[in-house]
């Protein structure tokens, strides 16, 4: 079992590893094609920005062009609009000079007759006034032409500045523009390559933490390996899962001997109650080289996953058929003789699947286990007097479990009754897996194979299965749980039947034997040691004489002389 946990062990140990393995391929394969993205998008924007950057100078250029191209056609419109202004003037002076010429000429040759001296007089008068007022106008037409000339200069130079500082402004503006770009570019560059090395360090850290996690459950796992080999190897015991035909997990439980064991001990628990509430009983037995294997039943102890399946045990078909699949999921040794032993309710299903004709033991005969012995101790033959219900409450149980099987019903065990040991009592009440629970399918089939086991014996033969198996019944007399007269009479039946019987009366006794007083205890102890070790042939007849202290020619001994202990209520089942 150790090599096979270990080899289970490293199967998931590698399992895990190519596992993690194949996280970090698909992560690197991820990063890299994420990186690739990366890359792409921002080649895609240095493109987009030179295309931007080179249509936005073809702009300038072209803008530069035509405001080149206009400063020249307004240069020569006014180049040419001076030279025609000034071929104007040229030709109006000319037409005025030829005019007054003409006129003095005239006047000359009209007046010269006349009054020559007062012509030429007149005439100078009148030249010299043509003169002065041509000389003024000559003055004010060159005054206007430079003032012309300084106007359309200073509007000229105006727009010029003005053309100047607008494409300063613009290509102020552009530069402005390509150095926010620039640094925008740089700052998403930097970004990106602090959020590359931010995640890549969040990779590197979660990669890290899991190598860290892995190697921590490795650990562990060596730990818990280490634990259960120790615990199987020094404390004696093995936990393991029992499955169903069904496909349910039950808890199961191994008592190892640290040598090859001399007999194999199967164990079936009472009601409310679990295979590792039985103390000191199995490592009793462990000691004297007796194995003990165990499960808590369908509904009980560590088997219930669930509150709601609490005290779901089935009918007694379905119990029977549990029992049956754990007894048969034992390792097969013809050489090691194996017992079976029940307590209490365990001890009642004991009863049936041995001596009831639809048990799965006698249905299949040639494949049912091989046993060397049967031990019951309080067991579910009948309740006792003072806590029995009346048949019309037993009647009554049976239809409502007809019609809500699964039901739930909160039943207490009187844990009082249980034993005279005060701390068993505190301690039964504290375990939190004997909650006392059942349904009503479970409590009526608990009752009615105690009904059955109390009136096999009057329905005849044809209604029970006879066995040659040895039985040994241990029972207290002052059970007020489950009936000692009971089983006393089984016993005795048994006998006069022709088996092998011996029956155990512990005086003064509650329904625990186990968890009794340390003197009754004790003395279940060691009857229960010596009638398995009497009935291992390597054994038989080596044992100690003041553990045997009864005739075992005698079908009914009473043994094991204790104090009565006055009882206080009563078992509610």
């Amino acid at each position: 079992m150790f090599v096979f946990l270990v080899f289970v062990y490293l199967v998931f140990v590698y399992l895990v590893f190519v596992y993690l393995v194949f996280v970090y391929l698909v992560f690197v394969y991820l990063v890299f094609v994420y990186l690739v993205f990366v890359y792409l998008v921002f080649v895609y924007l240095v493109f987009v920005y030179l295309v931007f950057v080179y249509l936005v100078f073809v702009y300038l250029v072209f803008v530069y062009l035509v405001f080149v191209y206009l400063v020249f056609v307004y240069l020569v419109f006014v180049y040419l609009v001076f030279v025609y202004l000034v071929f104007v003037y040229l030709v109006f002076v000319y037409l005025v000079f030829v005019y007054l010429v003409f006129v003095y000429l005239v006047f000359v040759y009209l007046v010269f007759v006349y009054l020559v001296f007062v012509y030429l007089v007149f005439v100078y008068l009148v030249f010299v006034y043509l003169v002065f007022v041509y000389l003024v106008f000559v003055y004010l037409v060159f005054v206007y032409l430079v003032f012309v000339y300084l106007v359309f200069v200073y509007l000229v130079f105006v727009y010029l500045v003005f053309v100047y500082l607008v494409f300063v402004y613009l290509v102020f503006v552009y530069l402005v523009f390509v150095y926010l770009v620039f640094v925008y570019l740089v700052f998403v560059y930097l970004v990106f390559v602090y959020l590359v090395f931010v995640y890549l360090v969040f990779v590197y850290l979660v990669f890290v933490y899991l190598v860290f996690v892995y190697l921590v459950f490795v650990f562990l796992m060596f730990v818990f390996l280490m634990v259960v080999f120790l615990m199987f190897v020094l404390q004696g015991y093995f936990e393991s899962v029992h499955t169903l035909p069904d496909g349910l997990e039950l808890y199961a439980k191994t008592w190892k001997t640290s040598e090859s064991p001399l007999a194999v001990l199967a164990f079936i628990h009472g009601f409310s109650d679990h295979c590792n509430a039985y103390h000191d009983l199995f490592p009793t037995l462990v000691s004297a080289g007796v194995e003990v294997r165990s499960f808590d039943q369908r509904g009980w102890g560590r088997s219930v996953k669930k509150p709601r399946d609490r005290g779901k045990t089935g009918p007694t078909s379905q119990v029977l058929a549990d029992i049956h699949s754990f007894l048969k999921s034992l390792p097969s040794r013809p050489d090691v003789p194996l017992f079976l032993m029940g307590h209490s309710m365990g001890g009642g299903q004991v009863l049936n699947y041995i001596f009831h004709p639809e048990s799965p033991y006698n249905k299949d005969k040639s494949n049912r286990p091989k046993f060397a012995g049967v031990l019951l101790y309080s067991p579910l033959i009948a309740l006792d007097s003072s806590s029995r219900p009346s048949k019309l409450i037993v009647s009554a149980g049976r239809v409502v479990a007809k019609l809500i099987p699964h039901k739930q019903r909160y039943s207490p065990l009187d844990a009082n009754l249980l034993s005279r040991n005060k701390d068993v009592v505190k301690d039964f009440v504290a375990d939190t897996l004997c909650h006392d629970t059942g349904t009503f399918e479970g409590l009526a089939g608990m009752l009615d194979r105690g009904i059955w086991l109390e009136g096999m014996f009057a329905a005849g033969p044809g209604a029970w299965v006879k066995s040659e198996l040895p039985f040994w019944f241990g029972h207290g007399d002052a059970d007020l749980i489950t009936s000692y007269p009971a089983t006393k009479d089984f016993g005795n039946v048994l006998t006069e039947k022709g088996g092998d019987v011996k029956f155990c009366s512990y005086e003064g006794a509650y329904h625990k034997l186990h968890d009794e007083l340390p003197e009754t205890t004790e003395r279940f102890f060691a009857d229960v040691k010596a009638w398995i070790l009497s009935k291992v042939p390597e054994t038989k007849g080596l044992v100690v004489q003041d553990e045997v202290e009864r005739d075992e020619g005698e079908g009914v001994v009473d043994t094991a002389v204790h104090e009565d202990v006055e009882t206080e209520g009563k078992a509610k089942l």
